[in-house]
């Protein structure tokens, strides 16, 4: 079972987060320890194999499900709901047809945009210099066919500039914490906020 030790404040939110709920295509959450220095949280073994590139449009239409199925409130083009917090390839797994989401240590409540962080919605990144980057290649379309929401053109065009700014954002702010050159994406932010 996997076991991850986690700050207090950390593990406070994922509980809050599963509370009451039952979150499809993650893994349940057995049990947890609030002991000081100590603490805790344990989740189901989740079996599977590596998602392959020509299954993430399914990947991404079945975190449009859970965005909608785990949904608190909504505005216009956006939905307040459980949130993955670190959807990337390798944490996205298939057992037989069921497509499942692991290490859900950055599990919260947010707005959904916030789970396609990785996903080039612009055709900004390099593959081979950005390996961790998801290619939108449709993957967009689907997540939005998942939602059935009556969405317009430019409200989807809002969503997709928002979910990149914040991914930007992001990359910038982990960036700067760990020392590492974000001049490129500043100048992709920068374009976007023209």
């Amino acid at each position: 079972m996997p076991l991850k030790y986690l700050n207090i404040k950390r593990i406070l939110r994922i509980t809050d987060v599963y509370k009451d709920r039952d979150i499809p295509f993650f893994p349940r959450l057995l049990e947890y320890s609030l002991e000081p220095k100590k603490s805790s949280v344990e989740f189901e073994w989740l079996k599977g194999k590596p998602i392959a590139d020509s299954e993430l449009n399914a990947a991404f239409y079945a975190l449009g499900k859970l965005h909608k199925t785990c949904m608190i409130k909504s505005n216009k083009n956006s939905l307040y709901t459980v949130c993955h917090g670190d959807v990337h390839k390798k944490n996205i797994i298939k057992n037989g047809s069921k497509i499942l989401f692991i290490d859900t240590s950055y599990t919260h409540l947010g707005w959904n945009y916030t789970d396609l962080d990785y996903v080039d919605l612009y055709d900004l990144f390099e593959k081979e210099k950005y390996p961790w980057i998801i290619k939108d290649n449709g993957i967009l379309d689907s997540y939005f066919d998942s939602l059935e929401m009556n969405i317009s053109i430019s409200e989807k065009g809002s969503f997709k500039k928002k979910a990149a700014v914040y991914a930007l954002r992001k990359y910038i702010r982990n960036g700067l914490k760990n020392n590492i050159d974000i001049a490129y994406e500043k100048k992709c932010l920068e374009k976007l906020c023209i």
